[in-house]
């Protein structure tokens, strides 16, 4: 079953709930992808495995997929608002508690569920992340306003150069620089 989630004024989520297969009705299972990532990456391989005893559910963030472009400069949100949107799907499928998995953001995403809503978690597996910087403050930083402005620009059409210069870019902006020392390199001969 399709639907829409309404998260803030004019930014609506698009969800899906995949019943369970197996002879119980399953628990809730929230798949919750990374960034730039509609939740239909999950492969369906794995969604139609987990559904054979779970429930599971999953969405496109904002900025992805099927979900509303919510992005502005003047009010960008929130990855901690990232984090309350899995909750209101949750919420939008009658689901007081799941287990959740989180790959990549969506395991920072995970991490600020069981901070923030310890009682809707029933498990939390998280991959490909890392942890939730321990000197943030109460309201985390966002994506780079360049990548959301990217991540707009998922389903325009490009030519095949296009797209390549688009995915160089994104991967561009997804990864940090590298340290100085690895910047440049020499190749020294050895003589034997």
């Amino acid at each position: 079953m399709e639907c829409y989630v309404d998260v803030a004024p004019g930014v609506r989520l698009w969800a899906e709930e995949i019943p369970a297969t197996g002879a119980s009705p399953g628990e809730p299972l929230l798949l919750v992808m990374g960034a730039g990532a509609s939740g239909v990456a999950w492969p369906d391989d794995l969604v139609a495995l987990l559904a054979e005893r779970h429930r599971v559910i999953r969405y496109d963030h904002r900025d992805t997929g099927r979900s509303t472009t919510a992005f502005d400069d003047d009010e960008p949100y929130s990855i901690t608002e990232l984090a309350a949107d899995a909750i209101a799907v949750l919420d939008a499928f009658d689901v007081p508690v799941a287990h959740v998995v989180g790959m990549s953001m969506g395991g920072l995403l995970v991490q600020l569920m069981l901070l923030d809503h310890p009682e809707r978690i029933a498990s939390a597996t998280v991959f490909c992340t890392g942890p939730l910087p321990a000197a943030a403050g109460p309201e985390l930083p966002g994506p780079e306003p360049a990548l959301l402005r990217l991540w707009g620009e998922l389903d325009d059409p490009r030519d095949h150069e296009g797209e390549v210069a688009w995915r160089v870019e994104h991967w561009r902006l997804l990864n940090a620089p590298a340290p100085p020392s690895t910047r440049t390199s020499s190749v020294r001969s050895r003589s034997g």
